[in-house]
C-alpha cells in the first residue's frame, strides 16, 4: 500500500519544541502515512504559507511572538477555515486548549506529554474529522438550497415571479462553484423562449438578448440539451465547436445545461456558467439534477394552473373573457381611473335579430355568427381593451384611457366592420366613467344606451 503523504505546517517559535516535533514526525513515517513538515515561527508567517501552499493539517503553539492564546486560533480559523488545526499548549493552559476546540480547533496537545503515536493520531483524526465536518456542512448547505429553491418555486403559482429568484439562488450555491450568470428558457411552440437571464450586462453585450430571446432547437448548446433531453457539459466556450453563439465581450467559460422535465416531457432549459475546464463532480451533478427536477415540476404546475385559470375566466365558444373575468378587470380599471383621473369607457353591443338567426338557420349557424362577429370586432380594438361575452349574443368592451368621443369612434368602427364582413348588424351603447360610478352603475348606464340604440331602429351607436 502506498503511503499517504500528509503535509503538516508547524507554527512554533521554540527551537526545542520544533526539534522534538520534527523528530517525532520523521520517525513515524510508515506503511500508512508519511509526513512532510514545514515550519514557521509566527501566525502571520503561517497565514502567508497557507495562502501559497497546500496544507493538510496545522500544528500551532498558542503563545507566539505576534499572537497569544485564543487570538492565535481566531487568526488561523479566519484564514484557513477548511484546514484542521491542532493546538499545542502548556500543562497550565489545558483549559485554554479546551476552549480552542470549542472555537473550531480539532484537538489540543499538551507540550511535554506528547508521544509520537498520540501526535500522529491527533493529526490524522483531525484531518478525518475536518473532512466529515466539511461534508456535513456541504450536505446541509445543499439541503438548505433545495429547501430554499423549493420554497421559491412554491411561493407563487405565477412562475415568472419566482424564476428570477430561483436562478439567482442556484448560481449563488457556494458548493457548486458556478459563475453568477445563467439563462432560463421555457419551451414554447418548438422554440426556447428566454424568460430570465442573470449576469449578462446587456449594455456591454447588446446582441445577447436579441439572439437568445427566442431560439430554434438547432441553435447552440441549450438547444442541444432540449433536443436530446440530456445534460450538456462544455468545458470551454472558445474550443467547443458546439458552442455556436459567441460574444467577444464574454470571456471563455464552461457550461452545464440542464433540460427541465415534468412527467418525462421537456418544459424548459437551465443554462449555467462554469469557470473554464472545471470538472463537475458527481455530488454537484446530483444536486443540480435534483434542482432541475424541482424547477421542471414547478413550471408544469404553473402552466396547468394558468390553463385552468384561463378556462375559468374565458367563454368556451368565443374565447373572450367571461363575466367573472370582466368583474376583476372592471374593478381594476375603475380604481385606476378614480386614482389617476384618466378616462375609462365601456361599449356594450348585441347582434340584431339574433333569435331569428337561430330559429331559421339553427344554433350551429348562430354559433358561427357569434364567433365571426367577435373576431371582426376584436380587429378594431387594442391589445389593452378587454373583450367580454356578457351573455347570449351580448358583448362588452372595456376601454381603458379612452374618453367618450374616442369610445364612440371605436364603436362606430366595430359597427361598420361587422356590417361589411358578417351577415348581421349590431347595435351598440357607449358610456364613460363619471365621478361616483361603480361597476353596477356603469353597466346599467351602458345597457340603457344599448336599449336606446335598439329602440331607435338598431344598427347604430348611442352614447350616454
Amino acid at each position: 500500500m502506498k503511503n499517504q503523504l500528509i503535509k503538516v505546517l508547524l507554527i512554533e517559535d521554540d527551537p526545542d519544541d520544533v526539534f522534538l516535533i520534527q523528530d517525532m514526525i520523521e520517525s513515524v513515517c510508515g506503511q500508512l502515512y508519511c509526513f512532510e513538515l514545514a515550519h514557521v515561527n509566527r501566525v502571520s508567517g503561517g497565514v502567508e504559507y497557507i495562502r501559497e501552499h497546500h496544507v493538510d493539517v496545522v500544528l500551532s503553539d498558542l503563545g507566539l511572538p505576534d499572537s497569544q492564546g485564543l487570538a492565535t486560533v481566531t487568526a488561523l480559523l479566519a484564514k484557513a477555515q477548511a484546514i484542521p488545526i491542532v493546538v499545542l499548549t502548556g500543562l497550565a493552559d489545558e483549559a485554554v486548549g479546551m476552549e480552542a476546540v470549542k472555537m473550531g480547533a480539532q484537538d489540543y496537545l499538551i507540550k511535554g506529554e506528547v508521544e509520537r503515536e498520540v501526535l500522529v493520531r491527533a493529526m490524522t483524526y483531525a484531518i478525518q474529522r475536518k473532512k466529515e465536518q466539511e461534508e456535513l456542512r456541504r450536505k446541509n448547505a445543499e439541503l438548505a438550497t433545495l429547501y430554499h429553491v423549493s420554497q421559491k418555486v412554491n411561493q407563487s403559482i405565477n412562475l415568472h415571479e419566482t424564476l428570477a429568484e430561483v436562478l439567482e439562488a442556484i448560481t449563488g450555491i457556494e458548493t457548486l462553484g458556478l459563475e453568477q450568470r445563467g439563462v432560463l428558457f421555457l419551451v414554447q411552440d418548438e422554440k426556447l423562449v428566454l424568460v430570465h437571464e442573470l449576469g449578462h450586462n446587456l449594455s456591454i453585450v447588446p446582441l445577447f438578448l436579441a439572439d437568445h430571446r427566442s431560439c430554434r432547437l438547432d441553435t447552440c448548446l441549450c438547444a442541444l440539451a432540449a433536443r436530446t433531453g440530456e445534460i450538456v457539459l462544455s468545458k470551454n466556450s472558445e474550443t467547443d465547436d458546439r458552442h455556436t453563439l459567441q460574444y467577444p465581450e464574454i470571456p471563455a467559460h464552461g457550461h452545464i445545461i440542464l433540460p427541465l422535465k415534468a412527467k418525462k416531457c421537456l418544459v424548459g432549459v437551465l443554462c449555467l456558467y462554469l469557470p473554464v475546464n472545471v470538472e463537475v463532480e458527481k455530488e454537484k451533478m446530483d444536486l443540480l439534477i435534483a434542482l432541475g427536477n424541482q424547477i421542471g415540476i414547478a413550471i408544469d404546475n404553473a402552466r396547468l394552473y394558468e390553463e385552468t385559470l384561463s378556462l375559468s375566466l374565458r367563454d368556451p365558444l368565443t374565447g373572450l373573457a367571461n363575466r367573472r373575468h370582466m368583474e376583476i378587470i372592471m374593478h381594476d380599471n375603475l380604481s385606476r381611473a378614480k386614482r389617476s383621473g384618466k378616462p375609462f369607457s365601456v361599449i356594450m353591443f348585441d347582434i340584431d335579430h339574433f333569435k331569428k338567426v337561430n330559429d331559421t338557420q339553427g344554433h350551429d349557424a348562430g354559433d358561427l355568427i357569434l364567433i365571426e362577429t367577435t373576431k371582426v370586432a376584436a380587429n378594431e380594438l387594442r391589445d389593452i381593451d378587454l373583450k367580454v361575452r356578457f351573455g347570449g349574443e351580448e358583448f362588452l368592451v372595456l376601454l381603458p384611457d379612452a374618453d367618450l368621443p374616442e369610445a364612440c369612434n371605436v364603436a362606430e368602427r366595430i359597427r361598420l366592420a361587422v356590417q361589411q364582413k358578417v351577415a348581421v348588424t349590431i347595435s351598440l351603447g357607449v358610456t364613460s366613467c363619471r365621478a361616483g360610478d361603480d361597476q353596477e352603475i356603469l353597466i346599467k348606464r351602458v345597457d340603457a344606451a344599448l336599449y336606446q340604440a335598439k329602440n331607435q331602429g338598431r344598427n347604430r351607436v348611442v352614447a350616454d
